[in-house]
């Protein structure tokens, strides 16, 4: 029982922390806590540490938006995490580059994180593009012995047709000048190499089939996998929405981004699919919209999968 009695808090908040406890993680998952009750969850299990895994995590950013240039990738779980006892670093590779480079730079990051830190492995938490960047560096660029589990979220492991959409479906001329601005912001946000059209042949089926033929899951590592779905067309009023549009009569059910089919990798967590009518995208399952669902409460799925890795060992 996550309940932990302490003298400061009142009758009533003890009462609602048990509650908490008592509820067990499915039914955590399905409800929103509110800033006050999670972090009276959070009181009542500190001392248990839940999330402090023998090695290190890290996490990974997928295509597009760096960690935290003007811009939390992640969300509020770095901090949520934290607060349960986690060691959670970035991998702070380029937004836009090919998976090779990207994975050279995520190698060079992960053995300083290394070095910083004293441990003799990593966990990777990595997300969309990131998963493939860090079985790249896993598989090809001998990371393999640092690394202890890698837990993919919504990575296209079998490529996503949206990228056939776009670089096949938008005039050339358009899709090299919207390279070329978006280029130019990411040079000005920290990235060093951004290569935005090469970064979505990577993501191409075809593309994807050629690299699990060669990118190999090493037998020393734990691979597992995630991912969720939206509910239809109009359960995003953002970009995700259009992108489920584009993808379903083509690769059936998705994030808005990512065919539900290209997420499983190695021992599949399940997909997250809410009770409801909106779903959950791409961006919600790494918490960019800082906002919980009344049937998915992202943060306490984050510490659950996290103390899930320290059971194991990891």
């Amino acid at each position: 029982m996550l309940f932990v009695k302490i003298k400061s808090m009142r009758k009533r908040e003890k009462i609602i922390l048990a509650g908490l406890a008592s509820y067990g993680l499915v039914k955590l998952l399905k409800r929103g806590l509110s800033r006050r009750k999670r972090s009276l969850l959070n009181q009542g299990r500190a001392d248990q540490a839940i999330a402090s895994t023998r090695y290190p995590i890290v996490l990974v950013h997928g295509i597009f938006f760096r960690d935290s240039q003007l811009f939390d990738y992640w969300g509020r779980i770095p901090a949520e995490l934290r607060s349960n006892g986690a060691q959670v670093f970035h991998g702070k590779q380029d937004s836009t580059v090919p998976i090779a480079i990207a994975g050279e730079q995520l190698k060079a990051r992960i053995l300083s994180i290394l070095e910083l830190t004293g441990a003799d492995k990593v966990n990777i938490i990595a997300h969309s593009k990131g998963g493939l960047d860090s079985r790249y560096a896993i598989s090809k660029l001998g990371l393999a012995e640092y690394v202890a589990s890698l837990t993919t979220v919504n990575t296209p492991h079998r490529g996503s047709v949206l990228a056939n959409e776009i670089l096949s479906k938008t005039p050339s001329q358009l899709v090299e000048r919207l390279s070329r601005h978006y280029e130019s912001l990411l040079t000005r946000l920290g990235d060093q190499k951004i290569d935005l059209i090469a970064s979505l042949e990577d993501l191409t089926p075809e593309q994807a089939t050629a690299f699990n033929l060669e990118v190999l899951d090493h037998p020393a590592v734990y691979y597992q996998s995630l991912g969720s779905k939206l509910a239809g067309p109009l359960a995003s009023t953002s970009i995700f929405g259009l992108g489920y549009q584009i993808i379903k009569p083509l690769a059936g059910d998705n994030d808005g981004l990512v065919p539900l089919d290209s997420m499983p990798w190695g021992n599949y967590l399940g997909t997250v699919t809410p009770i409801g009518r909106r779903g959950i995208s791409h961006a919600d399952m790494v918490d960019q919209a800082k906002k919980d669902y009344e049937d998915f409460e992202v943060l306490e799925y984050y510490v659950q999968l996290v103390a899930d890795l320290k059971a194991k060992g990891f």
